[in-house]
């Protein structure tokens, strides 16, 4: 039910991050206070005039007069080029017409702006507008100004509305007749009486007073609010392929689009500050934290965003090397964590690389520490209180970095298997993104934060079918006439966009399919040699990654080497198969008795495997003369009890039994003492020779090493609750519940201590506070359960 409930919290995230973005976008915009509109100096491009002739002539066949070529500053400061457009007047009605190329349209701005404007002798003014009304400003009183946005309508119907209102205004005002150069001057002074009113409201602020201003983060809300709902909406236009419904008719698309498309490419990038970087990383990493605080253990949750700072960390640092831009890290509620930057022309060597600098460090890494701890000798109890967080970081680390390499769709290794197999081929791409989310939906039936994994990817899949479908069109042009350079392909891309049904899409929908196309090309200009080359690094990667992991987990060659073998007995009866095994291993152990007759181990072995095929008297042959070479090894002891045992020889299996133990403490006491030499502050060591000492009985010795490891780790939970055990053992009951009381002063929810404080009470008849000791123990138990279920589903 959790994670059903983190997979909607996380889709709520998703649909409410564009609100953010966009309002940090608008307010870190700087605008020009008056924008310059200046008579062209030079002729304007054919495909300006072109553009513009249809609402030229339209205004002049309601008779206004054609007055000049103007360019006009854009607002935000950071845009250097100016746009066209024309300036006409009607002398009759006294009012002005301004026609211009829009650079952003979209659902709230047309392709081409038409204003009408009339001006009044009282210093006020009144302007009609092909633009969807917005309130992101506030408005001026109307006597001062009146504006009125009319949407998307055609220059016709703005030229009613704008005399149905102009007759009422002039009832009461006098309207002037201004010169082109008065129209300008006007527009100046009321433009800067309007900055003035916003500066006061606290909508605006100055950044550079009277010449440069940002938006207040009310006014940014607002936008962020109105443009939030249009954000999605046009997101969803282009999934499903649907032209965002605009009206106006333009002509001549071709040469404006690869225009606006050309200084797209060539325009400065806005960088992202350090400190936005820094913010963005801290902020969302804390907002992560605070998400699972509460629902995984401080350990696990402290391991886990370990592990993503590392993955992410490593395509960080190599798209930093590769001179990517706006490299920045953030973390997603719910989802995990990713990087991302820019750079129009990466390289396809650059991009495969990228994506594996992610899962192979972190992989390396796991695997070293996996195999480490495997060779390690491992303490009871000592090593498990000093090393228990390896575990989980090695597998966590060899867990998610393993998976991400796989080639599934949008994974590392998904995108690596996209970029070097099927960038020749966008429809096999589109055929391998499908799979990918066929693979995460079938994961999301019990991990429900797949499903919204597969959600989103399944959302790229219709754009990237209509770029792979304008691709193959495209590709067949090419291979007949090459292009001559990067300009005549982004021609070439453009005129196949202005076939149906890529015709009626806006813009911004085409500059993102050519941005891909671009992109395409780009990758499959690498050679056969370099695809080779990056195909053979990410399968040894994967590969490696596998064996070195199933390795980690099983270190031992004779393990392998018996799995291998196993392989022959595939097809076989389970229960014959081991007996033709155990055949084996008695035919192996009998050759090496025949060349070695003082090797033990052959004994064991052959003597294991008769007991398998229940040839009794033979094991007893074997165990006894193990026992003859070795009479200080349990192994032997170990394998005669188990003979008697089964041979219904009670009395003598329990005492082999027994021998065995007293030899295997033995042992321990003497191997702890040795190492204890060289590492007198082991704590493992001494709690490994008290844990050998009490099962020999000698309780004084015992109890010493546990002082000796409490004198070295005095705030150490887990020598109390060894020492604590042992008094249980030994039926010092009281000191038992001393001990367990000092475990819970340190960890109030230590379950094991619980258990310890229950029997304790038990053992002295205090049924009451035994059975609430037992209750807190089994809720405790059940609650790091679930939340080690729930680390094992994150």
């Amino acid at each position: 039910m959790n994670s059903w409930i983190y997979a909607i919290l996380a889709a709520l995230f998703i649909a409410a991050l564009p609100f953010f973005l966009l309002c940090r976008n608008f307010i870190n915009l700087k605008f020009r206070a008056f924008r310059r509109v200046a008579p062209a100096i030079a002729e304007p491009p054919e495909y300006v005039r072109d553009t513009l002739q249809a609402a030229i002539a339209e205004l002049e066949a309601i008779e206004f007069k054609f007055l000049d070529y103007y360019q006009i500053e854009r607002p935000n400061v950071t845009e250097e080029v100016s746009d066209w457009g024309v300036l006409l007047y009607h002398e009759v009605q006294k009012v002005y017409a301004g026609v211009a190329i829009s650079q952003h349209s979209g659902k709230l701005i047309p392709p081409i702006n038409v204003g009408l404007s009339s001006f009044f002798a009282d210093g006020g003014y009144f302007s009609s507008l092909n633009l969807k009304p917005t309130r992101f400003y506030s408005l001026p009183r109307p006597e001062i100004a009146f504006v009125q946005n009319l949407g998307f309508i055609t220059i016709g119907e703005l030229w009613q509305a704008h005399q149905a209102k102009l007759q009422e205004f002039c009832l009461s005002r006098q309207p002037l007749d201004l010169s082109p150069e008065e129209y300008v001057e006007t527009t100046a002074r009321n433009s800067a009486i309007d900055m003035k009113r916003l500066i006061g409201n606290g909508e605006i602020v100055w950044v550079e007073p009277d010449r440069i201003y940002r938006p207040s983060l009310l006014v940014a809300m607002r936008w962020a609010l109105i443009t939030t709902p249009l954000a999605w909406s046009g997101f969803w236009s282009g999934i499903l392929s649907k032209p965002i419904g605009i009206e106006q008719v333009v002509a001549n698309h071709l040469e404006l689009e690869i225009a606006k498309f050309q200084e797209q490419l060539e325009k400065p990038p806005q960088k992202i500050s350090p400190k936005l970087q820094r913010w963005l990383l801290l902020g969302t990493l804390a907002i992560f934290v605070a998400v699972y605080a509460t629902r995984f253990p401080l350990q696990g949750l402290f391991i886990f965003v370990g592990v993503l700072l590392l993955h992410e960390g490593g395509h960080v640092l190599a798209m930093k090397l590769f001179g990517y831009r706006d490299v920045t890290m953030l973390f997603i509620p719910f989802l995990g964590a990713l990087a991302t930057a820019k750079k129009e022309d990466a390289s396809l060597t650059e991009k495969v690389l990228i994506s594996l600098a992610g899962p192979l460090p972190g992989l390396i890494l796991g695997i070293g520490l996996a195999i480490a701890f495997n060779n390690v000798e491992v303490m009871p109890q000592g090593n498990a209180a000093n090393q228990s967080w390896l575990i989980p970081l090695a597998w966590t680390l060899i867990g998610l970095n393993l998976f991400n390499l796989l080639p599934i769709y949008p994974l590392d290794g998904g995108q690596v298997a996209d970029l070097l197999l099927f960038s020749h081929n966008p429809y096999l791409g589109v055929l391998f993104k499908s799979i990918g989310v066929g693979i995460l939906i079938l994961i999301g039936w019990q991990q429900p934060l797949f499903l919204l994994f597969a959600f989103l990817i399944a959302l790229s899949i219709p754009h990237s079918f209509q770029v792979a479908k304008l691709q193959r069109q495209l590709q067949k042009n090419l291979r007949q006439n090459p292009p001559s350079d990067r300009h005549d392909l982004i021609r070439r891309i453009f005129e196949s966009l202005q076939q149906p049904p890529y015709n009626k899409f806006i813009f911004t929908q085409k500059a993102t399919i050519a941005k891909s196309i671009l992109d395409i090309q780009k990758e499959k200009s690498a050679s056969w040699r370099t695809r080779s080359i990056l195909s053979a690094i990410y399968i040894i990667s994967l590969v490696g990654g596998a064996i070195g992991g199933l390795y980690a987990i099983v270190p031992n060659p004779k393990v392998w080497a018996s799995m291998v073998q196993s392989l022959r007995y595939i097809g076989k009866d389970p229960r014959v198969a081991m007996q033709d095994r155990m055949q084996e291993k008695i035919q192996e152990a009998s050759r090496q008795l025949q060349a070695n007759p003082q090797d033990v181990k052959a004994y064991l072995d052959r003597g294991r495997a008769y007991i398998y095929l229940q040839k009794f008297p033979q094991a007893l042959a074997d165990a006894d003369q193990a026992i003859k070479l070795a009479p200080k090894s349990a192994d032997g002891y170990s394998l005669r009890a188990q003979v008697r045992r089964v041979q219904n020889d009670i009395a003598g299996s329990e005492a082999d039994s027994k021998m065995a133990q007293t030899i295997s403490n033995q042992n321990l006491v003497t191997l702890a003492t040795d190492k204890l030499t060289a590492k007198p502050k082991d704590v493992g060591l001494y709690l490994m020779r008290a844990s050998a000492y009490g099962q020999l009985g000698d309780s004084a010795k015992a109890l010493a090493d546990f002082d000796k490891a409490l004198k070295l780790e005095p705030q150490n939970p887990q020598i109390f609750l060894a020492r604590g055990q042992f008094y249980l053992e030994i039926k010092k009951y009281q000191q038992a519940i001393d001990d367990a009381n000092q475990v819970l002063r340190f960890d109030p929810k230590f379950s094991s201590a619980y258990f310890l404080r229950s029997e304790a009470y038990r053992q002295l008849g205090d049924t009451s506070k035994a059975n609430a000791d037992a209750k807190n123990a089994r809720d405790l138990e059940s609650l790091e359960e679930n939340r080690d279920r729930e680390l094992d589903n994150l």
